[in-house]
C-alpha cells in the first residue's frame, strides 16, 4: 500500500482532449476578432440611429427608431455575452491543460 503512487487527478475540459494549448489560443484569438466585429456593428448601429433621429419627421418615427435600436442592441449584447462566455471557457481549459502539463513534467 505504501509503495503505490498517488493517483493522478484527471482534469476534464469542455474542448476535445486532443487540442493543444496553441489550438485553444487560436480559437481565443478568433473569438476576440468576432467580439471586435460585433462591437463595431454596435458602434455603427448607434451612429446610424443618431443620423436617422436627426432626420426623423415626427416623434412617432423617432419612437419606432428607438424601439428597433433597442431590439438590435439587445441581440448584439447577447451575442457578445455568449462570445465572452465561450472565450472564458477556452481560457480556463488552456490554463488547466498548462497546469496538467506542468505537473506531468
Amino acid at each position: 500500500f505504501g509503495y503505490t503512487p498517488c493517483p493522478t487527478k484527471q482534469v476534464t475540459t469542455s474542448s476535445a482532449p486532443t487540442e493543444t494549448v496553441e489550438q485553444r489560443l487560436v480559437k481565443i484569438s478568433s473569438i476576440d476578432a468576432e467580439i471586435a466585429k460585433v462591437q463595431r456593428q454596435f458602434r455603427d448601429l448607434r451612429l446610424d440611429l443618431e443620423y436617422k433621429l436627426k432626420r426623423a419627421k415626427d416623434t412617432e418615427q423617432q419612437h419606432d427608431l428607438r424601439g428597433q435600436y433597442q431590439i438590435q442592441t439587445g441581440e448584439l449584447l447577447d451575442l457578445i455575452s455568449r462570445l465572452r462566455s465561450n472565450r472564458g471557457e477556452l481560457v480556463n481549459d488552456a490554463v488547466k491543460l498548462l497546469i496538467t502539463q506542468e505537473n506531468n513534467s
